[in-house]
């Protein structure tokens, strides 16, 4: 029965080893997803609620209907965000 322990042991340290168990260093976190109300958004964007609404209406960003309440994913809200800021760099 030891020898059936160690055995399965040496298995495991030597998968570790290899880097098939626990290597979390290729792994990135994964962003957190929030529903934000569109005052949060312009908030956050600091522009008005009418500039948000442009923003619908050009299709920048895409809104969600919650039970009759619009709402915004913030990782659309992310992406948007650095969309601007790669035009801006392409600007300078």
């Amino acid at each position: 029965m030891t020898g059936q322990y160690l055995s399965g042991e040496n298995k495991w340290a030597s998968r570790w080893a290899n880097g098939a168990i626990g290597n979390t260093t290729t792994a990135s976190p994964r962003p957190e997803r929030r529903l934000l109300e569109p005052q949060k958004v312009a908030d956050l964007l600091c522009l008005s609620a009418e500039d948000v609404k442009q923003l619908v209406a050009t299709g920048q960003i895409t809104p969600i209907l919650i039970r009759g309440q619009l709402r915004f994913d913030s990782l659309d809200i992310d992406g948007l965000i650095e969309s601007y800021k790669r035009t801006a760099k392409r600007h300078q």
